[in-house]
């Protein structure tokens, strides 16, 4: 995890209020900094070091030092884009998975982001052009924030940055009411009034054309009109899941897996069992209350995969430790599981530097109660076209007491 920020101002970007946007951010990029500043762009970076650790000091140029970026993530692509480029005469100076964007950049144009494979958000910026380009990975993995004041543009990966560039801290009253009806603010807003979110799947554009977005990627309508036996469905998902595995597991440090004893983090631990030499570090949290602890399941996961494993034990959330995650996250979240996410953090840092962590399995594969309940909705409007009003009423009690008014409701309904 790192941390990138940066200014396009007309009148010349600032080189202290550089510096003081990325001072923000240095508990996401402890190893390193970095900075350009040249005329109106002035790009900042805080590295934490995982591919390219001896040479991969960010911003990266091309050959001609005329383009440069910073960048958040990983390509996990970046060894098959480095021959190719290489066979086209490209020079590399780094082993820095990030040096392919400046190269794809010199071929490509603006198009360079669709070859990108990986979670990133980035700046580019080409000086013979004088533009600056700012992306982020398809799913918006990795954050990305921008504010306007004028002419003026400050970005960066999280929005106290901003607020060291000068972007005030006034509450967005409508983000704020949808946060409150949703649990999360939508779309490009943020609770910061005048910061936006750049959306996953695209490219701002900024320079002597003004601002201009552009998205790169859609989500892909399935091409297959029948649906695949199941054991042919189930052989299509391992495949896919033990490539995604396999390209995360690239790195120069120490790497391991939070553990749950789930299907989806015990499915990732037995991938990388697979293709690693040594045995994979695993980390999971328990709790005092039983309904809530998973640590047997996750003793029984890392027993069969032969794991260095490691427990930590959370019976509580201090004040202190509250207000910490909170000045992390800059708006609120309404999620608890936040909290023994971050301690569980913590505790792994000492032993490892990534960690795989299973995010997104049951959003993908429908593994929470209140996607099955979306589906029983769906099966009832089906069937009683009448109802439809009353079943999406229900539906939206469901963010309520984690959806157990709207089950109640459910019950009467169901026949």
């Amino acid at each position: 995890m790192c941390g990138i920020a940066g200014l396009y101002a007309p009148g010349g970007a600032d080189p202290a209020v550089l510096r003081a946007m990325t001072a923000t951010l240095v508990h996401r990029g402890p190893d390193q900094d970095g900075y350009l500043v040249d005329g109106a762009v002035g790009l900042g970076m805080r590295r934490l070091s995982i591919v390219g650790v001896a040479d991969g000091r960010q911003p990266l140029f091309d050959e001609s030092g005329d383009v440069a970026v910073v960048m958040n993530g990983e390509i996990y692509n970046h060894l098959a884009l480095r021959a190719a480029l290489q066979r086209r005469g490209h020079r590399f100076r780094t082993g820095s998975d990030v040096e392919v964007a400046v190269h794809l950049y010199e071929e490509h144009g603006v198009e360079f982001v669709t070859h990108l494979q990986g979670m990133f958000a980035y700046a580019l910026y080409d000086r013979r052009a004088g533009r600056l380009l700012l992306g982020r990975d398809r799913l918006g993995k990795k954050p990305l924030y921008w504010a306007q004041r004028g002419g003026c543009v400050a970005f960066a990966s999280e929005i106290k940055a901003l607020a060291a560039a000068g972007v005030d801290g006034a509450v967005d009253t409508a983000a704020l009411a949808a946060y409150c009806a949703t649990g999360f603010v939508p779309g490009e807003q943020t609770l910061t009034a005048g910061v936006r979110k750049l959306a996953p799947g695209c490219q701002l554009e900024i320079g002597v054309r003004g601002i201009v977005s552009q998205r790169y990627w859609e989500l892909p309508q399935p091409i297959e009109t029948a649906p695949r036996a199941p054991a042919v469905a189930a052989a299509r998902v391992r495949e896919l899941l033990d490539e995604a595995v396999r390209a995360r597991l690239m790195a120069e440090v120490p790497l391991g897996a939070f553990l749950s004893g789930g299907v989806d983090s015990s499915a990732i631990v037995a991938l990388m069992r697979r293709h690693l030499a040594q045995p994979v570090e695993t980390f999971a949290v328990g709790f005092a209350d039983p309904d809530f602890d998973e640590l047997a399941h996750a003793r029984a996961a890392a027993t069969l995969y032969q794991t260095r494993h490691h427990e930590l034990r959370i019976d509580g959330c201090s004040p202190d430790l509250l207000a910490e995650i909170v000045w992390h996250h800059d708006e609120p979240a309404a999620d608890p599981a936040i909290v023994p996410t971050f301690c569980l953090a913590r505790f792994a840092r000492p032993h490892v530097t990534v960690a795989l962590t299973g995010e997104g399995g049951d959003e993908l594969f429908g593994g929470y109660a209140h996607h099955r309940f979306a589906a029983r909705l769906a099966a009832l409007e089906a069937r009683a076209p009448g109802l439809r009003g009353v079943a999406r009423g229900v539906a939206a009690l469901e963010p309520l007491a984690g959806g157990l008014g709207a089950r109640r409701v459910w019950k009467g309904l169901w026949v």
